[in-house]
């Protein structure tokens, strides 16, 4: 009995099985330090179910699943509870992990083998934390997971599974553009498998779905990215390669050697025909993904190459070539049972530790990034009700541009969002950002009066514009109205730094432009807080009325 327990605990797909449990237990207990960011909020404020919003791309990408979920989760949950909307994307990952397993099993490779090259891959191994630990990479994984589903299917014959694989493949596509390589790595396999006929048979009805909505919808998306080179992108495609495997192993200059042994392996080594399939079209689709991305990324530079999201897909596709090579190794070590099962231990155990720390600094960084923003949605919310008056729109206008005044507004309104207790610090944070802005036109605000300086040369107007001379740590102070105020300034800076004060605290920094020599409105409506005007040294002109 005791045998018989042990061999079906110890079986290879058993092993897996609780390994990603494992690895999603860990992943949500660490997605609970998060919160909503960036990209996330056009989905939760901006987008409905109506056809234009799911249509409509997101950057490059037709979004229309993930859409569909995060208005259920909207609808379910509210706006707010992170860790709910954290498990979409964990549970997707955890599918990839499932269906990349059953994909390789399916063409003729060992269990063993297959089951230890997933279960780091399940742990992130490689820095592969942006995809599973942000609710908003459900695009990405969808694409993914859609992707080995059609994989899977293509693995059989018949036509109830070329069926399959069709609609498993139009659902990547509905989820995000990262289809377009998984829609690579099936042609190129059914390519090796069947010949070019049956590959274009596979891939051509999703594809021209795809190329329906583009012509219709995708057109109109475009992601705002520096202009590129031939050279800029040369450069992106090899970083982005090199990367890859050198963030699993962690040796300096040894990805771009152990990728090219994958290959060599994958094409030259001796594997079953379905083997070498699946093992060489993954490692060719992984060429043909950096070379896709970098069409319209390689004007951010080489290291956004190296950027988790990415490769997520990298690994994802060479795991069967790895476990190629892991299973040759088995070969050669059948002879020395007890010497094999070490080896195999410490690599997975090594490379699990290596996922784990890396997914625990992303999460740190993140976290980073998110911090405060709670409280920014809370104090937005507390002058939304004040009805205060707003000169910009945007409370977190660098990491979070897709929050508005006016969603927020809608989102209470409804009830999605909560109403939430601001601190004072929160506050003032907030008022900076939406109460305190610069612009060539006059903002119809009264001059300000009782303005303070220091550090300048020169008496500050009462009326009319004065010539001051700014030294060090200039600057002009703008008492608090309960009108608002604003003044005049012309000056040879590009921007402005300026500070909310209220007592002893102090806002975070809001840079106002200005253009050199140009006259320059600089408002606040902000009823707490001095607004600080900060100069650079030289020549400054500040006028009360319209210069």
């Amino acid at each position: 009995m005791l045998g018989r327990l042990r061999a079906v605990v110890l079986r290879p797909g058993v092993v897996l099985a609780v390994s990603v449990l494992v690895a999603c237990v860990f992943l949500a207990v660490e997605s609970r330090k998060l919160y909503f960011f960036g990209d996330d909020w056009e989905f939760l404020l901006q987008r409905g179910l109506n056809w234009d919003s799911l249509m409509r791309p997101h950057n490059e990408h037709w979004s229309f699943l993930p859409v569909i979920a995060f208005r259920l989760m909207v609808k379910i949950f509210g706006i707010g509870h992170y860790p709910a909307y954290a498990l979409m994307p964990i549970l997707l990952h955890a599918a990839c992990c499932g269906l990349l397993y059953l994909v390789m099993r399916r063409n003729e490779v060992a269990a063993w083998p297959a089951a230890i090259v997933v279960i780091p891959f399940a742990f992130l191994c490689g820095n592969l934390g942006q995809n599973p630990l942000w609710d908003f990479q459900i695009g990405f994984l969808g694409s993914a997971a859609f992707g080995l589903l059609s994989l899977l299917s293509a693995s059989g014959d018949g036509r109830t599974r070329l069926v399959l694989t069709w609609l498993a493949m139009i659902g990547s596509f509905l989820s995000s553009g990262m289809a377009i390589p998984m829609l690579v790595w099936l042609g190129l396999y059914v390519l090796l498998r069947r010949g070019l006929l049956w590959a274009i048979v596979t891939t051509a009805p999703p594809g021209v779905v795809y190329l329906v909505w583009y012509a219709t919808y995708g057109r109109e998306g475009r992601a705002y990215v520096p202009p590129t080179s031939g050279e800029k992108y040369i450069e992106f495609v090899a970083t982005g390669l090199g990367s890859l495997w050198e963030q699993v192993i962690r040796f300096p200059g040894t990805g771009g050697v152990v990728l090219l042994s994958l290959l060599a392996v994958a094409w030259l080594g001796p594997l079953a025909s379905r083997e070498r399939a699946l093992a060489l079209s993954g490692g060719l689709a992984a060429v043909a993904t950096f070379l896709f991305i970098g069409v319209s990324r390689s004007g951010l530079g080489a290291a956004a190459a190296t950027v988790s999201r990415y490769s997520y897909f990298g690994i994802a596709f060479t795991v069967p070539a790895a476990a190629a090579v892991c299973a040759l190794a088995a070969q050669r070590l059948a002879a020395h049972q007890i010497e094999r099962v070490v080896a195999a231990l410490l690599v997975t155990i090594a490379l699990v530790g290596n996922g784990v720390v890396q997914s625990r600094t992303w999460v740190v960084d993140r976290a980073r990034l998110g911090r405060g923003l709670r409280g920014t949605l809370a104090a937005t919310g507390q002058l939304i009700a004040q009805h205060a008056t707003f000169l910009n729109q945007r409370p977190s206008p660098a990491d979070n541009p897709n929050i508005t005044v006016d969603d927020v507004a809608h989102a209470l309104a409804d009830g999605q969002l909560r109403r939430q207790p601001a601190s004072r610090p929160a506050l003032l944070a907030a008022a900076a950002f939406l109460q305190v802005a610069s612009g060539p036109k006059d903002y119809s605000l009264p001059a300000a009066a009782g303005l303070r300086s220091r550090g300048l040369t020169g008496k500050l107007p009462r009326t009319g514009c004065a010539q001051l001379r700014a030294g060090a740590r200039a600057h002009i102070d703008l008492p608090p109205t309960g009108t608002g105020s604003q003044i005049l300034i012309r000056s040879e800076a590009t921007t402005l730094p300026a500070q909310l004060l209220d007592g002893a605290l102090v806002s975070p920094a809001v840079y106002l432009p200005s253009v050199p020599g140009q006259p320059t409105y600089v408002a606040t409506t902000a009823s707490q807080g001095t607004l600080r005007i900060n100069f650079k040294r030289g020549t400054v002109s500040v006028c009360l009325g319209t210069g």
